[in-house]
């Protein structure tokens, strides 16, 4: 894939549908120096979709960062 196009799906698909806290989350830990450990906005909409398409009813995260992907 290129980086232009999975900055289309990014600006067109994802960042549409993400909650305004999480976006600001989101923004807040890419300036953190340790930015890199972070979830990126199409993996918390990937992982949120899965754990509804399963009926999960209780989740646990180990090594949560920022908790932007919990």
């Amino acid at each position: 894939k290129s980086d232009d196009l999975y900055q289309y799906i990014l600006e067109t698909s994802v960042y549409p549908r993400e909650p305004e806290s999480m976006k600001e989350l989101r923004e807040v830990t890419a300036k953190h120096p340790w930015n890199l450990m972070t979830t990126s906005a199409d993996e918390g909409q990937f992982l949120n979709m899965l754990i509804k398409l399963i009926g999960a009813k209780k989740t646990m995260e180990i090594g949560v960062y920022t908790g932007y992907s919990l």
